[in-house]
């Protein structure tokens, strides 16, 4: 999993940034 998120970072990174992002906001 973590060889994966690797190789993903940079478009998994800006997803979960959103989310992170949504998830302060609406918190």
């Amino acid at each position: 999993i973590k060889e994966l998120e690797f190789k993903c970072g940079n478009v998994d990174g800006r997803l979960q940034e959103r989310e992170d992002d949504y998830s302060r906001k609406f918190q």
